[in-house]
C-alpha cells in the first residue's frame, strides 16, 4: 500500500466569499473552468474530486488529448477507463463522472 495524498484545488480563501483571484492564466488538469472565471463553491469540488478519480482509473485528466475532439463523453469516459480496466462495466460510474465534470456548474 502507499500513502495517499488530498489536494486543496489552489482555491483557498482568507475570508468567506463565493470568488478568488486567480493568480495565473493557466488552468489546472483538476480545476473546473469556474476557477478560471474566480467562482468557487461546491462544484470546484466535485470537479476536482470526478478529475482526481478518472486519473486514479485511467492515467488521463479531463484536459488530455483523449476528450480534446469530442470532449467528456460517455464513449470517451468509457474508452480510456476500459484501456486499462478492460470488461468492466462502466457504464453507471461513466454517467457520474460526466455530471461531475460538467463544464457549466453555474448556469
Amino acid at each position: 500500500g502507499g500513502d495517499v495524498l488530498v489536494v486543496d484545488w489552489a482555491c483557498s480563501r482568507h475570508a468567506p466569499s463565493n470568488h478568488t483571484k486567480v493568480t495565473n492564466a493557466k488552468r489546472g488538469h483538476f480545476q473546473g473552468a469556474e476557477l478560471m472565471k474566480g467562482v468557487v463553491g461546491n462544484a470546484s469540488d466535485v470537479y476536482g474530486a470526478a478529475a482526481s478519480l478518472l486519473w486514479m482509473l485511467s492515467s488521463k485528466n479531463p484536459q488530455s488529448q483523449a476528450f480534446k475532439e469530442h470532449g467528456v463523453t460517455t464513449t470517451a469516459l468509457t474508452s480510456v477507463i476500459n484501456a486499462t480496466h478492460p470488461g468492466v462495466d462502466v457504464a453507471g460510474l461513466c454517467s457520474a463522472l460526466l455530471c461531475a465534470l460538467h463544464e457549466d456548474h453555474t448556469a
